[in-house]
């Protein structure tokens, strides 16, 4: 079921301002973890002085985009579930 065909859903609105990040990593596997999404509470809080001199660290910039969704009451827990289920399904970009 697409959720634009649902008749629940009152409105869709995009935040078209992205949430900017960078992310500080010292390993390829931090690199991979915080592409998909995930992250660390050493890797947040990470300065770009603390991977000065060590090989193979590098930033990692990623942008963050919100889409609101208006739901009517009776619909919230079944189109909630829906939409975890689908955008955690999106493939990332590897570069």
């Amino acid at each position: 079921m697409k959720l634009e065909l649902t008749e629940s859903l009152t409105l869709a609105h995009p935040f078209i301002k992205g949430f900017e990040q960078v992310a500080y990593c010292i390993s390829d596997d931090e690199i991979r973890l915080v592409a998909q999404g995930d992250t660390t509470l050493a890797i947040s809080k990470r300065k770009a002085e603390d991977i000065e001199g060590i090989e193979g660290a590098r930033p990692v910039f990623s942008t963050t985009f919100y889409v609101g969704l208006g739901i009517e009451a009776k619909q919230r827990a079944w189109i909630g579930k829906y939409w975890d289920q689908i955008s955690c399904s999106w493939s990332l970009p590897t570069e």
